[in-house]
């Protein structure tokens, strides 16, 4: 059977399908946007990355200027400097020389007599710098006399000291009586030795007491004599000494100068070890 609709439902019907095809036909404006909201929590942190190649090295810049001179350091002191005397063994009261060489150019220098570690008297009573090294850095000191007190007989130290810090040294026997007085008939015997050992030197004719120096004269022309022992002779002038020797294979001449002025001289063999 067919179903009747009323004349009021079938009006409600197109009223309503108008209004829904005025909704679709008819699109309002754009609103305007709200406010923007808080930004969120931040995530956790992503893992390292892998490290890239390192970059290239630059280059070199270039140097800069160079810095001012400096001052002008102080003189070193001469590694070369040495003395000698004219004479190995001289009284306080005798006139005395002294050379010098390889000092410094114009190096003011000072020569004392070390008796002990506590008296140490410039040579010949003088006051500061004795003598100036020349051009060559060498000298020659004269004095009247030693004039260095009553404790200074005995086998010495004569120091050369330069104000650049240049030094050398060389023995000196200081004597109370002048060489004049020597006693004529000493003798000096020598023992043969190895090179670097001991050998015994015997003496006999020297004065009572009289203190006696031993030295080895050098073979070669322009070196020191070396001394290698020294002592006091007994009552009866005699001694013995035992000396080491350090010198090359040979035959040397050794001279014992007592400080009473009595002088012997004996060869030494000198054979290889």
């Amino acid at each position: 059977m067919a179903r009747r609709f009323s004349s009021r439902a079938v009006v409600l019907l197109l009223l309503l399908s108008a209004l829904i095809g005025l909704s679709l036909g008819c699109t309002g404006a754009e609103g305007t946007p709200g406010l923007q909201g808080e930004a969120g929590i931040g995530g956790p942190t992503g893992p390292q990355g892998i490290p890239g190649p390192p970059g290239r090295t630059g280059d070199p810049g270039q140097p800069g200027p160079p810095g001012p001179t400096g001052p002008t350091g102080a003189d070193a002191p001469s590694p070369e400097a040495r003395i000698t005397v004219n004479k190995s063994r001289v009284a306080l009261d005798e006139p005395l020389e002294i050379w010098g060489s390889g000092f410094n150019a114009g190096e003011q220098v000072v020569v004392r007599l070390l008796i002990d570690q506590v008296n140490q008297p410039i040579v010949g009573g003088a006051i500061g710098s004795q003598v100036s090294a020349n051009e060559a850095g060498a000298f020659v000191l004269k004095v009247d006399a030693v004039d260095a007190g009553p404790t200074a007989p005995g086998i010495r130290t004569l120091l050369a000291r330069g104000a650049a810090g240049s030094a050398a040294s060389a023995p000196i026997i200081i004597t109370t009586i002048r060489a004049e007085l020597t006693s004529p008939s000493t003798t000096l015997v020598a023992a043969a030795a190895e090179s670097g050992e001991v050998t015994t030197i015997w003496g006999a004719g020297f004065r009572p007491s009289e203190f006696v120096s031993i030295a080895v004269l050098p073979n070669d022309a322009g070196e020191n004599e070396m001394v290698v022992v020294g002592g006091a002779a007994n009552q009866s002038g005699a001694f013995e000494m035992k000396a080491t020797i350090d010198l090359d294979d040979g035959i040397y001449t050794l001279m014992a100068t007592g400080d009473g002025g009595s002088e012997a001289t004996a060869p030494l063999l000198v054979t290889p070890k």
